[in-house]
């Protein structure tokens, strides 16, 4: 009983903690954009199709507030995942976020952002030589890179790097365009100003009707004993 109660308590508090998953789909990249190996003697050799594209999301604990003009966002997001078609970044795996800038209207719709990643196949210390993938949403990407120069062996960013013959690239020039889907935003308030009752949602419902069930069996108990 004591149990129930605090899940129930528990599930209350965060009937107002909405977390927000903001997921990208971009389109086909077109046979001028793609640049592809020559001669792949070392790394992961791979070739970019016109059917592939970029694509993925990330999660916010909160929605992200109104009034962002290319505003750094990498201190919200807890996680995230995406594809450049030929490589996963993700913070399941380790990759590393190396910028996250967004952009939201006065009233806090969320209108873009502008996310970069990096993959290492090799685990760190880096050094000079190692190969890496780079993705620069709705941009380019960088796919089996030679690293020509690394300020920091673990930090994850190479800062400098070739495609030689070995790299595959998809030239961003210009910007490819996509779409945003947002998820798990509150409800939104009507124009009379009053607010939505919230709903608790089917692992809510679940909660509330083991507790309802609870508090029924205690009830019957205590009947019984005093009879």
């Amino acid at each position: 009983m004591k149990k129930t109660l605090l899940l129930l308590t528990v599930l209350c508090v965060q009937v107002s903690a909405w977390a927000a998953t903001y997921t990208y789909t971009g389109n086909p990249y077109t046979a001028p954009t793609v640049q592809n190996y020559t001669n792949c003697t070392v790394g992961n050799c791979g070739n970019f199709t016109t059917a592939m594209f970029q694509s993925g999301s990330f999660t916010t604990a909160l929605p992200l507030p109104a009034g962002l003009n290319n505003g750094d966002i990498s201190a919200l997001i807890t996680g995230f995942a995406f594809s450049d078609g030929l490589t996963s970044y993700s913070s399941a795996a380790g990759d590393t976020l190396y910028q996250a800038v967004a952009m939201t209207d006065a009233n806090g719709v969320f209108t873009d952002a502008m996310l970069i990643f990096i993959h290492w196949p090799t685990p760190s210390p880096h050094a000079v030589g190692d190969r890496y993938d780079m993705m620069v949403l709705r941009n380019f990407v960088l796919h089996n890179y030679e690293c020509l120069q690394v300020n920091d062996p673990h930090n994850g960013v190479c800062s400098s790097g070739t495609l030689s013959t070995s790299g595959s690239r998809i030239d961003g020039n210009p910007p490819t365009t996509g779409t945003w889907l947002v998820t798990g935003l509150p409800p939104v308030v009507p124009a009379g100003g009053v607010n939505p009752v919230p709903t608790l949602g089917e692992w809510g419902v679940l909660l509330l009707a083991a507790f309802m069930a609870g508090t029924g069996l205690v009830m019957r108990r205590k009947v019984s004993h005093s009879l």
